[in-house]
């Protein structure tokens, strides 16, 4: 519906950008529906396409050159083609690079285009000198410190050596900290903001410091409003206080995740509940 308005609008109004900036994106966001990627294909084709008239009506405005840059982005992820997904990843750092000529202090341009050379160019000597740069802009920015997390965590996962690990895993805990610490109440109570104290968590973990993992989990309670993290962030710590022999706490937490789990979980949730009643 909102597709067929906005050429409505278009062909009322060809040469106002705005109405090519919106079909634009409700092709791109009516792709990530579909499964096909030839269905995606043609759709992402028809959001360029769009996209492409809004910026050569006004190609200063920054966000026509920032939502082409999304689309390639996105595009690069979804094909199963290697040579479409660097074509694509090239094409989102192109316009990238761009953009940030017309908007040169944003902090988020910057963390965005990091993430095309992590997860697509897989070029993170750059994608650090990105993610420096948006720090520079802004060094309260909680997002850049959730990424330069994932960042030092996907290579500590990648390094052999134990030093080097330990040395990566503690830059990541840091960041993850410092994103936590910067991000506004409204932040840390949505899915990205809890993922900040899944991500510590899981650092913590890998690191062998089941104390500080309880301590991140216990934290991220206060955040947590959906039923579906609660009973699984009870569960997760339920298995820590297991691995601590602490039976007490495990039960409690164990009992907690059954109140909110769904249907599916229940009997599962009970047997174990059972099995820590009758430990020692």
């Amino acid at each position: 519906m909102a597709i067929e308005l906005y050429k409505r609008a278009r062909s009322l109004a060809p040469d106002e950008d705005y109405y090519y900036l919106f079909l634009g994106r409700g092709y791109l966001e009516q792709a990530k529906l579909l499964e096909s990627e030839e269905e995606q294909a043609v759709i992402f084709q028809q959001a360029e396409i769009d996209l492409k008239q809004a910026q050569d009506i006004n190609p200063l405005n920054p966000d026509h050159t920032a939502n082409l840059a999304r689309l390639n982005s996105w595009w690069a992820l979804q094909t199963d083609d290697p040579q479409v997904r660097k074509l694509r990843g090239q094409d989102s750092i192109e316009y990238y690079q761009a953009v940030t000529q017309l908007s040169p202090n944003n902090a988020r341009l910057f963390n965005e285009w990091s993430i095309v050379n992590i997860n697509v160019m897989e070029d993170y000597d750059r994608a650090l000198e990105l993610l420096n740069k948006s720090l520079i802009i802004d060094p309260t920015y909680d997002w850049t410190h959730a990424i330069l997390g994932d960042y030092y965590t996907q290579l500590g996962r990648q390094t052999e050596g134990e030093v080097q690990r330990t040395e990566l895993f503690n830059l990541a805990i840091n960041h993850y900290q410092k994103a936590i610490e910067n991000a506004k109440g409204a932040t840390l109570k949505s899915n990205q903001g809890l993922n900040y104290f899944f991500a510590l968590a899981s650092v913590y973990q890998a690191t062998g410091d089941t104390e500080s993992t309880i301590e991140t989990l216990l934290a991220s309670l206060k955040y947590a409003s959906r039923r579906n993290d609660i009973w699984r962030i009870h569960e997760n710590l339920t298995q820590l206080f297991i691995q601590q022999e602490d039976y007490e706490n495990a039960l409690s937490h164990a009992v907690s995740a059954l109140e909110s789990a769904p249907e599916t979980e229940v009997e599962r949730l009970q047997n174990l509940i059972t099995q820590l009643q009758n430990s020692p």
